[in-house]
C-alpha cells in the first residue's frame, strides 16, 4: 500500500512471524489461544482494529474469532473444523484446485508429515 495513503488515514500495518515460523524462536507452549491475545494486544494502536489472516495466518484469525471477532480472509482453510456447517464446506473444498485439496487432505491424514516439512531448516 503506498505510504501516503497509510498517513492519509492514519493506519497501521503490523506483522508479525507465528512462533516458530518465519524468524520466530519456536515456544511448544504456544496455543491459537494465547496467539489470539497477543493479536488482541496490538488493538491498542487505535479505536479500529481489522485483522487479515493469510495462509497460515488464518489460525490467529480463527482464535480471534472466538475471543472478540474478526474477518477470515485466506485462501487455505481446514476442511475438518467442526463448527463449520458441513454443506458450506463441502461446496468451498470442490471450488479449490485440485493440487489445494490434496495439500489440504496430506496435511489432515499425515500431520506427522506438515510437521516434519515445516520443522525442516
Amino acid at each position: 500500500m503506498d505510504q501516503g495513503v497509510l498517513e492519509e488515514l492514519k493506519a497501521y500495518i503490523v506483522s508479525f512471524d507465528r512462533p516458530g515460523y518465519g524468524e520466530s524462536d519456536p515456544d511448544p507452549n504456544r496455543t491459537p489461544k494465547s496467539l489470539a491475545f497477543d493479536v488482541e494486544e496490538f488493538a491498542e494502536l487505535g479505536p479500529k482494529f481489522y485483522v487479515i489472516g493469510y495462509s497460515m495466518g488464518g489460525q490467529a484469525v480463527w482464535g480471534l474469532l472466538k475471543l472478540a471477532g474478526a474477518t477470515l480472509m485466506t485462501p487455505v482453510i481446514n476442511c475438518w473444523w467442526s463448527g463449520f456447517p458441513y454443506k458450506l464446506l463441502k461446496i468451498a473444498y470442490s471450488k479449490k484446485p485440485w493440487q489445494d485439496q490434496w495439500t489440504v487432505g496430506v496435511a489432515h491424514y499425515l500431520p506427522w508429515l506438515t510437521y516434519w516439512w515445516m520443522t525442516q531448516k
